[in-house]
């Protein structure tokens, strides 16, 4: 998630310092919708980037913090003093936690391990190319990391809890 306070927001208004007040008032109001609302009329100009920002961070978060692991994970046995026991459900959520966190950044086209070499070329050819050729490799598995990720974070999602 974006601050709404960059400091590159600001960096364009010395040349025009009447436009300042009108700036500082918006982002005080955007401050109040996250207060208020979580979200503010900034991230809305980019759900997708806001949403693909903040939900690792959280998952992140919640698997550092959580007391917990679904009960349908792993396998209950009985101890030698006859308690009913899961350790394995803990280790098999971390590693579906991380495995939607690793999925959600790559999603990202800022935080991907994938890198397009002809990033620059692609963005001045990208429309003529896809009609051609379809998309890159790199978009292809960004969407693939990206149904990916959806279809974890459905299946759990009921679980994301503590």
């Amino acid at each position: 998630m974006k601050n709404v306070w960059e400091r590159n927001t600001f960096k364009w208004y010395y040349r025009k310092p009447w436009k300042l007040p009108r700036l500082l008032f918006k982002h005080i109001k955007y401050s109040w919708q996250r207060i208020t609302k979580g979200y503010c009329d900034k991230d809305l100009w980019s759900i997708d980037s806001w949403f693909i920002k903040i939900i690792p961070d959280m998952l992140q978060q919640f698997k550092e913090t959580r007391k917990g692991s679904p009960g349908c994970l792993g396998q209950v046995y009985v101890d030698d003093k006859g308690i009913t026991c899961n350790d394995i459900c803990h280790e098999e959520w971390d590693k579906i936690l991380e495995e939607m966190i690793f999925l959600f950044r790559e999603m990202d086209e800022d935080e991907c391990q994938r890198e397009n070499p002809y990033r620059e070329e692609h963005e001045k050819t990208r429309n003529e190319f896809e009609e051609k050729n379809g998309s890159f490799e790199v978009e292809k598995y960004r969407e693939f990391c990206k149904d990916k990720a959806f279809a974890l974070f459905s299946k759990w999602f009921y679980y994301l809890w503590d």
